[in-house]
């Protein structure tokens, strides 16, 4: 369940660089970069602001790769890179030691078999 929590965030950093992308391009404009922003939101993540937003808030530039510039691409491509490594080590390596398994995936039941 952790790691399903923690990497719900996957959607966030593609929103983060998609909103940026069309902000840089044109398609989002000046007037609209809030409501965007929480539109992305709700079509990927299905979140919702906590409070109704408008256009005085810019509730993306809190992040700080907004401010700086940062791309946030890489953070997005680790979590699928991570994935795929955890399969080939787990499926594609025939890993049957269940020990082996729970240390790898911090599963204590397994551990104590």
């Amino acid at each position: 369940m952790s790691m399903a929590l923690d990497h719900g965030r996957t959607f966030l950093r593609y929103i983060i660089d998609l909103w940026r992308n069309q902000v840089y391009d044109g398609s989002i404009k000046e007037n609209e970069l809030n409501k965007k922003y929480w539109k992305y939101r709700l079509q990927y993540q299905g979140v919702c602001p906590p409070v109704r937003r408008s256009e005085k808030n810019f509730d993306i530039g809190a992040k700080y790769h907004i401010a700086a510039g940062v791309e946030y691409w890489r953070y997005f491509v680790a979590n699928i890179l991570q994935f795929q490594l955890h399969e080939y080590l787990v499926d594609k390596q025939d890993i049957r030691d269940q020990s082996i398994i729970a240390q790898f995936t911090r599963n204590e039941k397994l551990e104590k078999g």
